[in-house]
């Protein structure tokens, strides 16, 4: 052997050695003491294992445990990790929990115990086993028996587990619903066994073996296991019956024979009891029959309907053996036709026409029967009803159609008409049928009826300015009509109508629009125009009229001085001067706004009252919606009488008014105005900003709605509804002194009702500090005069007594230029007229 080769053989050696230390590291740090193995257990029992760790290094150790094995899916190690300083130990705890499904057999368990790089092993080994067995078996495997009667089986429940179980017994198979049980549930103790009985009742009409299964299973686990046994059902009373047709067609006043034969093919001589179900004109010839064994009796079933019978019938034949109470049965299928028939229909049973029209009706006759026959009509109805022929002879099934005329006068009174149409055959048979047509006549005029409909009726407006007033052209009657429209009056002049012709179908309506435009020659006035409806071609009339109210200039205000002082007492002065005066409430008057030149007319314009309450702001769903978005919005007036609603173009707000539902829909928004709808009946408005209108929603000569427009902000109006039957009582004002000064009114500025709220409000919290301020200064005032009354006496004295001279009162002004209150004109001396007026300063004045 060289060297070279002893020298590989010793590295080869050492290098595995090095090898097999590296990879065997024994754990010299830890030391595990397994605990005893639980042996054989029970599925859905718990069990313990403990084993022990001590830690036999220098320093203190972190250690883990886990588990691993087969038996891993029902064990559970704690703690899972733990700190051991040098010498200390720890139990580890297992709990193993086999479920009731954990299958039988033997089981691994391995607890892995780290430190560091060291680690321990401990292997345990768990057996599960069945201890809950038990065993189902049949005593009698196969019995015989007659139809009808009942037979036992007796069946052998043992439990053989090491616990009491409980079992639920049930039967499966074919003879399953025949089957009773002598007890549905059973508890059996260790080693315990159990005879459980079966009784089975074979029906009178099956025969043959029949297998069943007696199941049964254990509460705990749901173990099953089952046993089966075998029923034979002898012919003892077996039979059965035939029959030569199933199906029967006759006519009416005939007669048919069924026969049905019983043939017995049991053991022993029976009798048969026999029943028939169905039409009272069917029955049988006999209704019991004895047969013997092994032979074949017939009965029959009689048809005989009567006349005016047809259609399908069902009859039932059933027999039944006196011996087992066997029941066998048959359907059989009569159908009857009506051989000798007719039958008459109109193509409407009720249809309206207008007097002084015509119409034609087609009347179906058809012969039914099987054979040709003459029929004879018959006519009853008004005078203006007529028939194309009064005789027809139809082949079997042949149909032909008649003509009748309706063709009331012009007089006709209007109401309902009942027009009957009789076919009766010539022959024997006598048979017949009618047709109904109930007729309503209508007058000409109300076929054709119009209507209008003008909201406005009150119009002012400005002279050299337009407005448009929509006017609905609605079609009261139920046929389609063609309108002239036309305008006469004193305003016909500077009035026009487009378009002048409608068409308007039944229970439809069509709008209209009339333009007004006075020119500056136009003389201020009242002017009425009436616009009429009449039917193209006829004298048929509807009209109505609006009053037109053409002004110039706006309507003067007069101005209302004060009351001129009088003279008064010193003591009276004083108890003024410290008296506590309450604010008065100012009440804005209604103004009726005349629009300046180049404005819109605007009509029954109301501003709303400061010292009114809006009510809360209830937006509209979907109020973020484009103008496209159609949506609608409920309020309740029984809830509150005020809504306020930021309505969007092409919505609808709808409510209800003396229990009838109405709306009004926004249908056209501009910068100061809106259009809106009010309907049931349609009524169109155009409405300014600080405008209320009302309506009469449900045409009973009151007005019960009032709509305000209070401003619009980004396209959307905000408009107030108010029901006007439903108003909550009214506060009353404030009383005010007899000194309260009346200002005077020269113009009511065109702001919101919000804005003048606000201002309301403002004014409100101002007389509140002042109220409070005058108590301060009155307190200083009193002082000061005390101690002037002391030291000036007499010349205080004379100072009040002197008499103040009255203003002269000024004549009223005939337009308002300002909003601001007019200033008490300067004093005169009452001296030489010529001399230069003395104003007198509101100091010098008191």
């Amino acid at each position: 052997m060289s060297s070279n080769s002893y020298n590989v053989r010793v590295f080869l050696i050492i290098s595995l050695i090095f090898l097999l230390l590296v990879s065997s590291t024994k754990a010299e740090n830890i030391v595990v003491v397994a605990g005893t193995n639980p042996g054989a257990i029970c599925p859905g029992s718990t069990y313990l294992i403990t084993d022990t760790v001590t830690s036999k290094g220098f320093n203190e150790m972190q250690f883990t445990v886990s588990n691993t094995g087969s038996s891993s899916g029902f064990t559970a190690t704690v703690p899972p990790g733990f700190v051991l300083k040098p010498g200390q130990s720890k139990t580890i705890y297992t709990y193993i929990s086999p479920r009731t499904t954990t299958e039988v057999g033997r089981y691994t368990l391995d607890l892995s115990v780290e430190a560091g790089n060291e680690k321990e092993i401990v292997s345990h080994i768990i057996d599960v086993r069945d201890c809950r067995s038990f065993e189902l078996k049949s005593i009698s495997n196969l019995k015989s028996v007659c139809p009808t009667n009942v037979e036992k089986f007796d069946f052998e429940l043992s439990n053989s587990g090491e616990v009491t179980e409980t079992f639920d017994l049930r039967v499966e198979g074919q003879s399953a619903p025949w089957a009773t049980l002598s007890e549905s549930s059973v508890t059996l103790t260790r080693q315990q066994s159990k005879i459980i009985f079966v009784y089975l009742t074979a029906p009178g009409d099956s025969l043959g073996n029949y297998d069943f299964n007696l199941i049964a299973t254990a509460k705990s686990n749901n173990k099953v296991k089952s046993a089966s046994a075998t029923l034979k059902i002898e012919p003892c009373y077996d039979y059965t019956l035939t029959t030569t047709k199933d199906f029967v067609s006759l006519c009416e006043n005939s007669q048919e024979i069924i026969p049905v034969g019983i043939t017995n093919k049991g053991t022993v001589e029976n009798t048969y009891n026999l029943e028939l179900d169905g039409a009272e004109w069917a029955d049988l010839e006999n209704n019991k029959v004895t047969v013997l064994e092994g032979s074949t009796e017939d009965v029959n079933i009689i048809v005989s309907p009567g006349y005016g019978v047809e259609g399908d019938f069902d009859l039932a034949f059933k027999a039944t053996t006196e011996k087992g109470k066997i029941e066998s049965s048959n359907q059989f299928s009569v159908k009857v036709k009506k051989c000798h028939g007719v039958d008459v229909q109109i193509e409407k049973a009720q249809d309206k026409i207008c007097t002084s029209l015509s119409n034609t009706y087609n009347v179906l006759i058809k012969n039914t029967g099987d054979f040709t026959k003459e029929y004879k009509f018959e006519l009853i109805g008004p005078v203006w009803s007529s028939l194309e022929r009064d005789r027809l002879e139809l082949s079997p099934g042949e149909e032909r159609k008649l003509s009748l005329t309706i063709n009331p006068g012009f007089d006709t009174i209007a109401g309902d008409y009942d027009i009957i149409v009789r076919a009766t055959a010539l022959d024997s048979s006598k048979v017949s049928s009618e047709g109904k047509l109930t007729i309503t006549t209508i007058s000409r005029e109300d076929c054709y009826r119009p209507s209008i409909g003008i909201n406005n009726k009150e119009i002012e407006v400005y002279y050299d300015s337009a407005a448009t007033i929509p006017v609905v052209i609605e079609n009261k009657g139920n046929q389609q009509a063609t309108y002239d429209i036309a305008v006469s009056g004193t305003a016909a002049n500077f009035m026009h109508l487009n378009p002048a012709v409608v068409t308007v179908d039944p229970n439809n309506a069509e709008i209209v629009y009339l333009y007004l435009a006075p020119n500056k020659e136009t003389i201020n006035g009242i002017y009425s125009a009436t616009v009429s409806v009449r039917l193209k071609d006829s004298t048929i009339l509807a009209s109505d009229t609006i009053q037109v109210k053409v002004t110039q200039s706006k309507v003067p205000v007069e101005l209302i001085q004060e009351a001129p002082p009088v003279k008064k007492s010193l003591w009276q002065r004083i108890k003024e001067l410290f008296a506590v005066k309450k604010e008065p409430e100012v009440e804005v008057p209604e103004v009726i706004e005349v629009p300046v030149i180049g404005e819109e007319n605007v009509t029954e314009t109301e501003v709303i009252e400061t010292n009114e309450t809006l009510p809360p702001e209830i937006p509209i769903t979907g109020e973020a919606t484009t103008e496209a978005g159609v949506e609608s919005r409920n309020i309740d007036f029984g809830v509150a009488n005020k809504y306020l609603i930021n309505q969007l173009k092409n919505q609808e707000v709808v409510f209800s008014i003396e229990d009838e539902q109405h709306s009004v829909k926004v249908t056209d928004v501009s910068n100061n105005s809106v259009t809106i709808i009010v309907k049931s009946e349609p009524q169109f408005s155009n409405l300014k900003i600080g405008e209320s209108k009302e309506f009469d929603t449900n045409n009973d000569g009151k007005n019960d709605l009032r709509v305000t427009l209070l401003g619009i902000e980004n396209g959307k109006p905000r408009l107030v509804y108010e029901s006007l039957t439903t108003q909550p009582a009214t506060t009353e004002t404030a009383e005010q002194t007899p000194e309260t000064t009346t200002e005077a009114v020269t113009e009511v500025p065109s702001t919101t009702a919000a804005e003048e709220t606000a201002e309301t409000g403002i004014q409100e919290k101002t007389n509140f500090f002042r109220l409070y301020a005058k108590y301060i200064i009155g307190g200083l005032i009193i002082l000061v005069l005390l101690i002037l009354v002391i030291r000036y006496r007499k010349g205080i004295a004379e100072f009040f007594e002197e008499e103040v001279e009255e203003p002269i009162k000024k004549e009223p002004v005939k337009e308002a230029k300002k909003e601001e209150p007019k200033k008490e004109a300067p004093k005169e001396e009452k001296k030489s007229p010529p001399k230069k007026k003395k104003e007198v300063s509101e100091e010098e004045y008191y």
